[in-house]
């Protein structure tokens, strides 16, 4: 039930800590769902999970920061158009969020395979509530990918003084963010 309720209040963020927040007690809540399922497949997946769930909050939490840090800023309305204009960040952000989605072939993916598929023998219900709120937090997680990567970069950002040390350019990471990402993204 966690899962879905991370994965829906997700959806209404407006607000990029507090979908990072939601998205993280969706995850737990996967895990839960996996240790009480109390089977093989079940334990493993919320080993997993917990495993992967590290890896993709570090790697939002990080990113998102360096843009917060740089804009003074997390509201999901005013930011956009990361991707043209500080593309190696997003990149990070990118794959934080996909990390975080569960996408296929990506740590994150394993862990909620088989935490559902170990639940679903013992607990079919709640995993198919687990799988319709996988919807969910696929449709948050991409609202904020499309949001943030691909919206339009806000050209009042160019003449505040955020941005003027920088010739009203948004910065891409630096080496000492780089530094600190890449790792995590590996």
């Amino acid at each position: 039930v966690s899962f879905a309720y991370g994965g829906l209040c997700a959806m209404a963020q407006r607000d990029l800590r507090r979908f990072v927040a939601y998205v993280t007690i969706a995850g737990a809540g996967a895990t839960l769902f996996g240790v009480a399922a109390f089977t093989q497949q079940g334990l493993q997946g919320a080993v997993v999970g917990m495993f992967a769930r590290g890896l993709g909050t570090a790697m939002l939490v990080g990113a998102l920061a360096i843009v917060d840090r740089r804009l003074s800023t997390s509201v999901l309305a005013r930011l956009g158009g990361l991707a043209p204009e500080a593309p190696a960040l997003a990149s990070f952000v990118a794959l934080g969020l996909a990390t975080s989605l569960g996408v296929p072939c990506l740590v994150g993916f394993w862990g909620q395979l088989l935490a559902m598929l170990g639940g679903f023998g013992r607990h079919p219900v709640l995993a198919t509530v687990m799988a319709i709120a996988v919807v969910a937090s696929a449709a948050a997680h991409l609202r904020v990918g499309r949001l943030l990567l691909l919206g339009k970069f806000d050209e009042a950002w160019r003449r505040s003084a955020a941005l003027q040390p920088f010739g009203g350019r948004l910065p891409d990471a630096s080496s000492r963010e780089l530094a600190a990402l890449v790792p995590v993204a590996l």
